[in-house]
């Protein structure tokens, strides 16, 4: 239960930060968001970082990945000759 409650906490502080930059990069006379360098590889990171958590969520849950996303059956691949005969 406790990984649980940690990985909500991370997630929501990770949601924090990623609104908190937005604010920071937005122009307050047009609205337009502005984005340095450096906002776009935090963000990029704290996408990554969200991602994670919530995947590790899903674990700790107990939940199976989607349909979509398991595994499929694969036929085997036919084996065919480069240059013909």
């Amino acid at each position: 239960m406790q990984q649980k409650v940690q990985a909500a906490f991370i997630q929501r502080f990770i949601y924090d930060a990623l609104v908190a930059l937005r604010q920071a990069s937005t122009k307050p006379e047009s609205g337009q968001v502005v984005m340095t360098v450096q906002g776009a590889t935090a963000v990029h990171k704290l996408a990554l970082a969200w991602d994670k958590v919530a995947d590790r969520t899903r674990i700790l849950r107990g939940k199976g990945l989607p349909r979509s996303v398991q595994g499929k059956a694969r036929s085997p691949a036919s084996i065919e000759p480069l240059n013909p005969p």
